[in-house]
């Protein structure tokens, strides 16, 4: 593909549609990323943990500094949206995706030289484990569709409407994960030209 794609997403919520086919595994999340792995190509996918880079006794300034260099050598942010993807009692400030999106928005210098752009963004919804999309997005009889924007962080509604000259237009692609696991290829491009034009968009970078 020759885009770098870092996926931001809450490891541990198991409240997701079964996408595996082992009956004693109890699916997760991560299992959604392993399936992108698949589909995308592993080189092309950078995630907060590799399958044998155990992160758990490391203090949370040192998974800092992995995760930045990730997301710096990235151009596009997938982030996986599941029932549980927030803390509820914890400050945003302190929780890893809207650490992740916020750096992945930034233009940062790097050892004083290559500065990064803001990445492309991509809001993939998980299906529920009743495989179900309405926790998060919800129609109308009239094809309208709505969110509920407390199930995501401020930086992700932030970033959603923010179109300079015209507020239904936003800078972050919203797609169902039927639909994005499909035709990958095609929101790919459609969030990259968005990252073309960046300069049209009202976007928010700070937590």
């Amino acid at each position: 593909m020759g885009k770098k794609i870092f996926v931001s997403y809450k490891y541990a919520d198991s409240d997701v549609r079964k996408i595996t086919n082992d009956y004693f595994h109890t699916d997760t999340v991560r299992d959604y990323v392993n399936k992108l792995e698949e589909k995308i190509g592993k080189s092309d996918i950078y995630k907060g943990e590799s399958d044998d880079n155990d992160l758990s006794q490391l203090t949370d300034d040192s998974i800092w500094n992995q995760l930045k260099q990730k997301i710096y050598d990235s151009s596009i942010t997938i982030v996986l949206i599941s029932p549980n993807m927030k803390t509820l009692w914890k400050p945003e400030k302190d929780q890893w995706i809207p650490q992740e999106i916020s750096y992945s928005l930034k233009e940062i210098t790097h050892n004083g030289t290559r500065k990064s752009k803001s990445n492309a963004l991509i809001y993939v919804i998980l299906p529920n484990r009743n495989c179900s999309y309405s926790y998060f997005e919800t129609s109308s009889y009239w094809n309208s569709i709505s969110y509920q924007y407390n199930v995501i962080f401020d930086i992700m509604k932030n970033n959603l409407n923010n179109y300079k000259y015209n507020s239904s237009i936003s800078y972050a692609i919203i797609v169902k994960w039927d639909d994005f696991i499909k035709n990958y290829s095609f929101y790919i491009d459609q969030a990259t030209k968005k990252q073309d034009n960046i300069l049209q968009y009202n976007i928010c970078k700070q937590i």
